[in-house]
């Protein structure tokens, strides 16, 4: 009894030897007729990341005023901690400034690509 063989597809045509060999092998999709695979998104969007560390920023910066009002009015038991609170917020502020000039950088310079 003989088994006919199938006529190969269009796809199968255009691919040389060697790459179907390498197919073969490792077992790899074809992308001309399935596409290619989507990646899923490991952790939160970036958007709610950023909205979040913006929150502790103002959080911090609010604990600062509230640190400052209390040294102005003579109601804080410890100057200690009106002065770190304050440098937290300060240095918060810098660091949000500092990646907020960065990624505004980074866009120009996409913004600059040629296609």
């Amino acid at each position: 009894m003989m088994i006919a063989k199938l006529p190969p597809t269009p796809s199968e045509l255009e691919l040389s030897l060697s790459e179907r060999v390498d197919r073969a092998r490792l077992n790899l999709p074809d992308l001309r007729t399935e596409g290619p695979a989507q990646a899923e998104p490991e952790g939160p969007p970036f958007g709610r990341v950023f909205a979040e560390a913006l929150q502790k920023v103002n959080d911090l910066q609010v604990e600062a005023d509230h640190q400052a009002e209390l040294v102005a009015t003579g109601r804080a038991e410890n100057l200690h901690t009106a002065v770190l609170a304050m440098e937290k917020a300060n240095l918060a502020l810098q660091l949000t400034a500092q990646v907020t000039r960065r990624a505004i950088e980074a866009y120009q310079e996409i913004s600059r690509m040629q296609v």
